[in-house]
């Protein structure tokens, strides 16, 4: 995955990052998920510059768990961020190291609209090598609640597979179906569809037998 974004925290600042990113997800059973992942951010100043105000490489693990409409997730999460010294405009200039840890509860609000969660998340934050920065230094837990929809678009794999094994398995019957005509009897002939010309089935079909590169 990659990402660029710009934060605006006051009028005099701005940043922005470019975020590339591997995340791997593993179903270990129906209800229990794996993943991991890591990102890398780098800032600057402005869009696309790079990293020269500071490097910070982000490394995650954890696991979603479902019990009924329940979902328990639990999330880990290392970060160094490398602020002054080698960059000489970071803000802030000091570096350091985090933790952070996530663990989240959710359950839908509604259960003919499942996408819509009530959820409550708490995030404990251990930070060393700060020097004793403030903002950056010591132990920090930050408790968040509230209600979140997801919207997302399904995928055409399912669907693209099952009409091509029906055009394959209609194409395969075709020759058992001639053999099996009355001697003497002509088979009719098919006049092509107006609204479907015969080249656009043809086209159809080609396009249905190609496997597809990936997921959606």
């Amino acid at each position: 995955d990659f990402q660029a974004r710009e934060l605006w925290q006051v009028s005099h600042l701005h940043q922005a990052d470019l975020l590339p990113s591997l995340n791997v997800t593993h179903v270990a059973r129906p209800n229990l998920v794996l993943f991991g992942g890591t990102l890398l951010q780098l800032r600057s100043g402005g869009y696309f510059q790079g990293a020269t105000r500071e490097i910070d490489p982000f490394y995650s693990v954890g696991f979603l768990l479902r019990k009924g409409l329940w979902n328990f997730v639990a999330t880990d999460t290392f970060v160094t961020n490398f602020r002054s010294p080698p960059f000489h405009r970071s803000i802030p200039r000091q570096g350091n190291v985090s933790m952070i840890a996530d663990f989240e509860i959710s359950h839908p609000v509604i259960k003919a609209v499942p996408a819509l969660m009530a959820f409550v998340r708490a995030e404990p934050v251990w930070n060393w090598d700060s020097h004793r920065a403030p903002g950056l230094s010591g132990f920090g837990f930050r408790l968040f609640g509230g209600m979140r929809i997801a919207v997302s678009k399904r995928a055409y794999n399912a669907t693209m597979d099952r009409l091509r094994e029906q055009l394959i398995e209609s194409e395969n019957t075709q020759p058992e179906k001639r053999q099996q005509r009355p001697p003497g009897k002509e088979p009719e002939k098919v006049k092509p569809s107006s609204h479907v010309p015969e080249k656009q089935n043809d086209e159809v079909s080609m396009i249905l037998r190609q496997p597809l590169a990936s997921s959606y």
